[in-house]
């Protein structure tokens, strides 16, 4: 028997639905906490389901929440355009131990309770869904299901297919860990800069010209007897220093990532989590194209991502603190993905910042180190 399988391994990120929907109305499914008999407990776990569209026997288009702390209702991502095309469900579950699908409570995260995290449980939970929506919804015995997600989710997809074929007839991941797959005459073919460099080269050149200048006038601004009244031009939370050239260097990769956080998550909505804004990168594009000041274009854009200076989440730009964007900016649950990464999917990162727009130097290294559990 033959299967349709999509494996769809890009550097982009996870396709949204164009729907500005966004109540959504949460059910949740009883799972064991171990599903291979190492305790008898169980949990809540969250999901949403869309039968906007459903004709008896279509297709579940299931999307697997991934490393975010909160769960993307069905109605928001890309499976609610493909069941309304092709009559089926849209439907959205949460990952175990992120967001409120928490098998010890707010005790969940405690090291030894997180040894059910495991991936071959991660595959049965879906696995179990599944099963549940078929014999839960009427006609949906025989309806073929097909899983998408992205970044870990991204992997995860792969991960079901490969090893719960009969599950899942095909998979659809975005934004999985793609690296292993760069060509030896381009190690750079799967570089994340090098698509967002691209998106906003498509967007405007004329915007992506402005931005690479600013970039480069910010950093001859941090080598510059000038560098002190920075602290007023970005809302810094203190006064750079020529000195300092660890937090110099980390202003630039910190402003950046909010071009590439505003590229990735370009919702028609504001959501939980994702973008705290509607239309993100269309909103950049724009300040861009207005403003002829070079650090306002970098200081507007960063503050467009949190509406404006003084927001509660951050009242001034931190760039001392190097988990400052992630407190700001919190889409990742970062203690279980944590554990995931020291686990069954370690991960190291060493994407350098390339192209016209966003060539930073000194070249920012991340690799994610692992503690004891």
């Amino acid at each position: 028997m033959s299967f349709l399988i999509l494996l769809v391994a890009a550097a982009v990120g996870i396709v949204r639905s164009q729907s500005t929907t966004s109540a959504c109305d949460y059910q949740w499914i009883t799972q064991p906490i171990d599903h291979f008999g190492g305790t008898n407990g169980t949990f809540q776990q969250r999901y949403s389901i869309f039968d906007d569209f459903y004709e008896p026997g279509g297709p579940i288009m299931f999307f697997q929440g991934e490393e975010s702390w909160v769960l993307d209702c069905a109605n928001t991502t890309i499976v609610y355009e493909y069941a309304k095309q092709l009559g089926g469900l849209a439907v959205s579950l949460e990952h175990r131990y992120f967001g409120q699908s928490l098998p010890y409570g707010n005790d969940s995260h405690i090291p030894s309770n997180m040894k059910y995290l495991t991936l071959d449980n991660v595959m049965v939970d879906a696995v179990s869904f599944i099963d549940h929506i078929k014999e839960t919804i009427e006609g949906a015995a025989d309806s073929k299901a097909i899983v998408h997600s992205g970044s870990y989710g991204g992997f995860l997809a792969a991960a079901f297919r490969l090893n719960h074929p009969d599950t899942f007839f095909g998979a659809l991941a975005s934004a999985g860990p793609v690296k292993s797959f760069s060509n030896s005459s381009d190690p750079d073919t799967y570089n994340w800069w090098r698509w967002v460099n691209r998106v906003y080269l498509e967007r405007s050149q004329e915007a992506s010209s402005k931005i690479q200048n600013a970039f480069q006038v910010l950093q001859k601004r941090l080598a510059s007897p000038d560098i002190a009244s920075l602290k007023g031009e970005l809302n810094l939370c203190s006064t750079p220093s020529l000195n300092d050239t660890v937090s110099n260097a980390r202003l630039p990769v910190t402003i950046a990532n909010i071009f590439s956080l505003a590229a990735e998550f370009n919702y028609p909505i504001a959501q939980p989590g994702r973008s705290p804004i509607a239309y993100p990168l269309d909103r950049v594009i724009n300040i861009t194209l207005e403003e002829n000041d070079p650090i306002q274009i970098l200081n507007r854009t960063f503050w467009s991502w949190f509406d404006a200076p003084g927001n509660q989440l951050a009242p001034c730009l931190n760039h001392t603190d190097p988990l400052f964007l992630q407190k700001a900016v919190p889409p990742i649950e970062t203690v279980p993905f944590h554990y995931i990464t020291c686990t069954y999917m370690p991960l190291a990162s060493a994407n350098v910042r390339t192209g016209p727009s966003f060539h930073l130097t000194p070249r920012h290294l991340t690799v994610h180190l692992c503690t004891v559990i």
